[in-house]
């Protein structure tokens, strides 16, 4: 279903609140001091476009939950009407800014880069992709879209059940010692990215160059961290080399991808063992190893947090091949340097600059990690040996 917004209520003392087009350039809190958990205004205005975009009112329209994206360009709200539970994506200007993942560095040496669409755009990628995968995997994997409205700039999908799969990891200490649960999830989601890639082939291969990731982990990192993670990732992707031979090379399948295929973006019910995946924002053709190493990484990165039971993740993580099926040995030990690249040259990094990027008293946890809790992270739960890349040469050292 998808309205044209038209003014309504022309004759309330609040236009701006009973009119979501009028609403529209006053929504963008940027820049303001408006914080995470919206204020009331913003939510009243929010709740006008979710009930149009709904064909319903505002009365019988409720936002229970509402919180703005990492790059404030839009609003995620969890709410009510009538009978109906939703999830909704209310934009809040003309252009949708968004981070897309990558698997090979950017110029700026992260894994990831920035992209603008339309917002008109950006509402039919995501309500053609969800439709779209719906046809293929079932309408129990992927949620149900209900509305969309292009002049109230959002797009309405039936809320589904069930815990996200970051959170179910992060507490998995608690609910699901030994990974029962999160390693049925992880093989329904291997099954259901498998189905997706086979389903939607495209003509054309994308060249995965190890050397071109060696040539470029000291430009990644030697700015704002120690030289051991250049060592250490120089060695694991040097080691690929070797055990793909030739070239390094690897003529990995163009085919349709999620974009951004990680744990945050998928849900498990437990009492019904049922997969959820939702958030199509990057879905399109790409690589094969696109899909692949984002959810292995998204494994992998947990590793990271001694809280997090290994067993859990290294189950989960062959749960996750069981259910894709069969893939090359070459694909396997370059999807695992790829993976290794992204923790050693974009994350472990990170923590000389935490303080910079959130204060001093994330510095200061940050230092105590360093300090107290790497070297146990990297040699026991990463299973990099110590002295590991100490006879690596980096330039500039």
């Amino acid at each position: 279903m998808t309205r044209n917004l038209e003014s309504r209520d022309k004759d309330n003392d609040e236009p701006a609140l009973r009119n979501p087009n009028l609403a529209v350039g006053n929504m963008n809190p940027r820049g303001s001091a408006v914080p995470d958990n919206i204020s009331q205004k913003l939510r009243a205005k929010v709740r006008e476009r979710v009930a149009f975009s709904l064909n319903s009112t505002p009365e019988v329209t409720n936002i229970e939950r509402c919180t703005l994206d990492k790059l404030r360009s839009c609003l995620h709200c969890v709410g009510s009407s009538m009978d109906l539970r939703f999830f909704a994506k209310v934009f809040l200007e003309e252009i949708y800014r968004f981070d897309s993942p990558s698997i090979f560095p950017t110029d700026e040496g992260i894994f990831q880069y920035s992209q603008t669409r339309s917002v008109a755009d950006q509402i039919d990628t995501e309500w053609n992709a969800t439709n779209r995968l719906r046809a293929l995997a079932g309408p129990a994997d992927v949620p149900r879209p209900i509305a969309k409205s292009l002049s109230a700039k959002t797009i309405v999908w039936e809320e589904v059940r069930g815990t996200r799969l970051d959170h179910f990891v992060t507490w998995s200490r608690l609910r699901d010692p030994k990974g029962t649960a999160t390693a049925a999830a992880m093989f329904s989601a291997g099954a259901w990215i498998r189905k997706v890639h086979d389903a939607f082939p495209q003509n054309g291969r994308e060249v995965i160059d190890i050397s071109r990731l060696i040539e470029a982990v000291p430009d990644m990192v030697q700015r704002e961290s120690s030289y051991r993670y250049v060592r250490i990732a120089t060695k694991l992707l040097e080691r690929a080399l070797v055990s793909v031979g030739g070239t390094g090379k690897l003529m990995a399948p163009i085919v349709f991808t999620h974009g951004d295929f990680s744990l945050p973006n998928l849900m498990w019910d437990t009492k019904l063992s049922q997969l959820a995946v939702f958030d199509f924002e990057n879905s399109g053709y790409r690589s094969v190893f696109h899909d692949l190493t984002a959810i292995v990484f998204s494994l992998r990165a947990s590793l990271l947090y001694p809280l997090i039971p290994k067993t859990v993740l290294v189950v989960a993580e062959r749960s996750f091949w069981a259910g894709y099926g069969s893939i090359s040995n070459k694909m396997l030990i370059c999807i695992d340097a790829l993976v290794s690249s992204h923790i050693f040259c974009g994350v472990l990094p990170r923590l000389y600059t935490r303080s910079k990027r959130h204060g001093w008293l994330a510095g200061v946890t940050a230092s105590v990690y360093k300090s107290f809790l790497e070297d146990y992270v990297i040699t026991s739960r990463l299973g990099i040996p110590a002295g590991f890349g100490e006879s690596v040469n980096v330039p500039g050292n």
